[in-house]
């Protein structure tokens, strides 16, 4: 495939600053010789250089009056040319930073050091702090001696806040853990093995120290009251080996140190840590004094402070009533729960405050509870997340009319102190005659509900066995997709790309396909994502890469020099580091030319400010880049002349939509003049009718995929393919092909 050439980017511009160029005379820029032999350059090289840099640039003379900075700077700091010229660096630097500036300087123009580097605070020109890493070396004239400075500064005003935040919130979080009343934990799933953690409240609960209880993994069972033993060996036993989450709550009796016997309240979760092993993390709570008093404490035990519905213990006793209760035949009715949670509920804590979060999860409660019979229950189960006990009901259906009103009363937006705030919530409905446990209850609708936001959120589903199944098989996937590489079952198929004039293959996608030792051919869809959470997708997109590469190695060898490859890389490759890198290894160790190369991403790719320099690092080597399904995301439309892109593929879905109403045509037609505008290459996807190819041509698109001319198929058989027409021209593009 042969590009036509990427569009034509405006020249920034560049400052009159003439009287000032003589401060470059005799300045000897670069004794490794990367600006010529000479290891010079004059003033409008330098400031060539230098405006193109991605991070901010200044020159300042000895004196430290500003000589030179890049629109990177500008823009950072807010300062027009004329003003930087005007300014000593001082004077746009936070006053507390300038006596550690002056002596670094001063080491480095002594010749103390040749360098120095320094997280500084700068005075942007509308008064606000900008934080950077301020890099600043010497610039030498001929004689070796101090000439001028430059300093790089890169933008670190979030990440400091960011650390701030997080060392804030890591002395929060240790204060909450080691001064809590209970004792946090963490142990493995075999508990005859070491415990990974405990707090050291351990000793206050039960006068043994946490170095001791680490050290002695038994000790849990023997200072268990033996009357409670038994029945918790039991319970852990089931949990053991259904793996069920929870979150699950035990309590017992143990003896301390001293002999006093204290009740203990266990509240664990089982959930897998960043290894993949399923560990118990919980907390002991001495709840002695509540069991003596437990009458007058039962509605702190079972409710949420937050909300005053019924906590998760509560609402699961329910579901344990109900199900314990008598089946009463045929007529029987039915009881429901529905899990209800919040849509983008973090975004309100992030962006609004966790107060303005309880105050929506308050409001959320009161209108659940208006939308109840009397004798449902309404339960909080953690987070933004509620349960609703229905029962009683003659018909299932009952439930779902139930969820759709709390959907319209949660829709209506929530009026918090000083803010309006809109939200959605997606609900799981579960039925208790489905289940034998209240453990696969809450299964079932966690089910149902992530089913419900997998179809776009703010909607209703309800379980079904093939739920269960689908996330069996996910797990499943998850557990196989990582030694798939090392078992032989990844394939490379390729669909080829046809130039829409002559149908002849001038390019080729690469195309991932897994067969799975026992589900089979697994779709894309279902393992990619699954593979970007996990971390593989790395190892499995260099794969690709390398594959494809020394593919089109072959045909370029057996003289198909104009052929092309695809392949697709997914966001968290792009954002990976070294990821240019092994493109350029690949590509050596292939001897394909860089421009035989395009590397296909998603407009989501746009969204990282890392992921453009990571385009602009692969321009530079000369790879081809393309936006896939291009017009499906939310990708500015600035990015295309402001990026390195060369080609965009329109969606299928675009192209499904030629050859009927008149509008059909109006997006297709849109984005091939528009990279026309722009000087890039357009590949239309998914062509599948002779009518949608005559449009295409019609419309000026040269280049094309799809059904129509052949699907994805193995490497071997695409080869066998080159230099033949995929598809008979019909009359109407026969007559003009020649």
């Amino acid at each position: 495939m042969t590009s036509q050439g990427r569009g034509t980017r405006s020249a920034a511009r560049r400052p009159d600053l003439e009287p000032i160029t003589r401060a470059f005379e005799g300045v000897h820029l670069s004794p490794d010789g990367l600006l010529g032999p000479e290891g010079r350059a004059g003033y409008e090289e330098l400031q060539a250089i230098v405006e193109l840099a991605p991070i901010g640039i200044g020159i300042v003379d000895l004196e430290g009056h500003t000589v030179l900075t890049n629109d990177a700077l500008r823009r950072m700091l807010g300062y027009s040319v004329e003003e930087f010229a005007r300014l000593h660096w001082s004077s746009f630097t936070h006053a507390d930073d300038v006596a550690r500036n002056l002596e670094l300087f001063a080491e480095m123009t002594s010749g103390r050091t040749d360098h120095f580097e320094m997280d500084k605070r700068f005075i942007s020109v509308d008064g606000d702090t900008v934080w950077a890493r301020l890099t600043v070396s010497l610039l030498r004239d001929e004689g070796g001696a101090p000439a001028l400075a430059i300093g790089m500064t890169e933008n670190i005003t979030e990440r400091r806040q960011l650390e701030d935040q997080l060392r804030e919130a890591e002395a929060t979080f240790r204060l909450l853990v080691e001064e809590s009343p209970g004792v946090v934990y963490v142990a493995q799933l075999d508990l005859t093995q070491p415990w990974r953690y405990v707090s050291p409240r351990l000793e206050k609960l039960l006068g043994v120290t946490a170095e001791e209880w680490l050290s002695a993994p038994h000790l849990w069972w023997d200072l268990m009251d033996d009357r409670d033993r038994g029945a918790i060996e039991v319970r852990i036993a089931e949990l053991i080996s259904t793996v069920a989450p929870g979150p699950h709550v035990l309590h017992y009796r143990m003896h301390r140190r001293d002999g006093e016997v204290r009740w203990i309240r266990d509240e664990f979760r089982l959930v897998e840590d960043p290894d993949g092993a399923i560990v118990f993390r919980g907390v002991f709570l001495d709840v002695t004094r509540e069991k003596e008093l437990e009458e007058g404490l039962e509605r702190q035990a079972t409710h949420d402070p937050l909300t005053g519905l019924a906590n998760r213990d509560l609402f699961s006793r329910r579901i344990a009533e109900l199900l314990d209760a008598p089946r009463r035949g045929p007529t029987e009715q039915h009881h429901a729960v529905l899990l209800v949670d919040l849509d983008d509920f973090k975004t309100v804590n992030d962006s609004l405050g966790h107060a303005a979060g309880d105050e929506l999860i308050r409001s959320v409660a009161e209108r659940i509870g208006a939308c109840l019979r009397p004798g449902d229950l309404a339960g909080r189960l953690g987070g933004d997340e509620f349960g609703l006990l229905i029962e009683g009901l003659a018909d299932p259906v009952a439930a779902v009319v139930v969820a759709a009103r709390i959907q319209e009363a949660i829709g209506v937006p929530h009026h918090l102190t000083g803010k309006t705030v809109a939200t959605s919530a997606s609900l799981g409905i579960a039925y208790l005659e489905d289940a034998a446990s209240v453990e696969v209850v809450l299964r079932n609708a966690d089910l149902a509900m992530y089913r419900a936001k997998h179809l776009g959120k703010g909607r209703v589903a309800a379980y079904e066995p093939a739920l269960h199944d689908a996330a069996v098989r996910r797990l499943d996937i998850r557990s196989s997709l990582e030694g798939a590489l090392e078992r032989d079952e990844l394939q490379l198929f390729l669909q080829p790309i046809v130039d829409l004039e002559t149908v002849r293959i001038v390019a080729a996608e690469a195309l991932l396909r897994w067969v799975h030792p026992v589900h089979g051919q697994v779709p894309p869809d279902d393992f990619i994502p699954i593979a970007e959470e996990t971390g593989v997708i790395g190892p499995i997109g260099e794969w690709v890469l390398d594959e494809a590469c020394r593919w089109l190695a072959e045909q370029h060898a057996g003289g198909w020099t104009d052929l092309s490859v695809e392949v697709n890389v997914s966001p968290v490759q792009l954002d990976e580091d070294g990821f240019v890198e092994t493109v350029e290894e690949v590509l050596r160790a292939s001897g394909l030319p860089p421009c035989s190369l395009v590397l296909e991403i998603t407009e989501q790719a746009l969204m990282s400010p890392r992921s453009w320099f990571e385009l602009e690092k692969l321009d530079r080597l000369g790879v081809r880049i393309a936006i896939d399904d291009f017009g499906t995301g939310y990708a500015s439309l600035a990015y295309l002349s402001g990026l390195a892109i060369d080609v965009l593929k329109i969606d299928r879905q675009f192209i499904a939509q030629l050859g009927g109403e008149v509008r059909g045509r109006a997006v297709p037609e849109a984005i091939v003049h528009l990279a026309g505008s722009l000087e890039l290459e357009t590949i239309a996807e998914g062509i599948e009718t002779v009518g949608q190819w005559e449009e295409l041509r019609s419309l000026g698109c040269r280049l094309g995929q799809g059904y129509l001319f052949a699907r994805p198929m193995p490497a071997v058989e695409v080869a066998a393919l080159l230099g033949d027409r995929l598809a008979a021209l019909p009359t109407s593009l026969a007559s003009s092909d020649g």
